[in-house]
């Protein structure tokens, strides 16, 4: 292997080959008609778990999350910097 170069293994991006099973069992079971029906009725009592969420993520991955950050009552976050924050402290 050069130094700072990689000359073999899996390409960039590419998945290992027990991901893709695993991906193509979970989307095997979540497009069964039966295991649909199934879930649909779990659901309605209120039974489905948190099993069914991550079978759902291994077939079809997990949906992106987004975090908004704002400041007090949405506005723009207030930022000091450090020589501020010192001046703002009380001298002992």
């Amino acid at each position: 292997m050069a130094k700072g170069r990689k000359t073999g293994g899996r390409k960039k991006g590419s998945l290992n080959a027990s991901t893709g099973e695993v991906r193509a069992i979970a989307r095997k079971m979540v497009d069964d008609p039966a295991y649909r029906a199934s879930l649909n009725a779990r659901m309605l009592k209120g039974n489905a778990g948190p099993v069914e969420v991550l079978v759902w993520h291994y077939a079809y991955g997990r949906p992106t999350e987004t975090h908004e950050h704002s400041g007090p009552d949405g506005g723009p976050i207030l930022y000091k910097t450090v020589d501020e924050f010192y001046a703002g402290l009380p001298t002992p």
